[in-house]
Parts: structure tokens; sequence; C-alpha cells
């Protein structure tokens, strides 16, 4: 079965005082309905993945909720462009690392989510200065 994105799309993110990400996100959670694969998810990373030390593969988080009788979860794509992007529209923020996601309990966690995006915000730019030079060199101006 296809996931719904439509839920990702009713978060109400304007309306959150700023707090931890712990409670923005159990409050974002608690705005979806019960059975939604995107509540499913927070409820899990609030459950297992807190913090840095504690985070879990897409990999580990698809296993246990299936085995937990969760259906019509997304693909992790899916989860990175739905729930996790809303999340980051708000001040929810869930913390991401090349191992996995979880959710951001102190500063150092917040860095490790920092030094992800650091890393791959200069790589993407590397390619785009690299696909600019190829564009110039294939297509130059006269």
């Amino acid at each position: 079965m296809r996931h719904d994105l439509e839920s990702t799309r009713k978060f109400k993110c304007d309306n959150l005082a700023p707090m931890a990400f712990y409670e923005t996100c159990q409050n974002l959670a608690k705005d979806l309905k019960e059975d939604d694969p995107n509540r499913k998810i927070l409820e899990y990373l609030l459950t297992n993945a807190v913090g840095r030390k504690n985070l879990k593969s897409w990999d580990k988080i698809e296993t246990d909720l299936v085995a937990a009788g969760v259906e019509n979860l997304p693909s992790k794509e899916n989860f990175q462009t739905g729930l996790l992007g809303k999340t980051r529209e708000c001040e929810a923020f869930i913390g991401s690392s090349p191992k996995g996601f979880f959710i951001i309990n102190d500063r150092e966690d917040a860095y490790v989510t920092r030094d992800f995006y650091i890393k791959r915000i200069t790589t993407q730019a590397a390619r785009l200065d690299k696909l600019q030079k190829l564009i110039e060199r294939q297509y130059p101006i006269d």
C-alpha cells in the first residue's frame, strides 16, 4: 500500500510555543490521528530514539513498527520528505546522522545534526560548482 502524506500537511507548526524538541514532537504526535503511521513513527522515536546515542536507522524503525503491526509506513524517502521535512518546519527538528534518526535531547545532539547538514550542504555545493563548470565547458557563451 502507498503511504498517504496528507497527514504531514496537517501539522500545526505556527501555533507551537518554543520548547524542547522532545515536547514539541510529543505535541505534534498528539495532533495526528491515533492510527496515522506518522504518529506511530514519532511515538517510536520518542520512546526508543531520544538522543544521538539511541539513534535508530530507518531499517530498524521500519522493522520494529511493522513487527508491532503498523501498516502503511512511508518509504525512507517519503519519511525524509514528509514527516522529517515537516517537523523541521516547526521547532521539532528530528535529529539525523549518516547512521539514523533521533529526537534531539541536548546541545551535543543538535550539533550532530548541524554537522551532518554542514557536510551534506558542502558536498552538494561542490557538486553544483562542478555542474556549473561542466555547463560552461559544454555550452560556452559566445
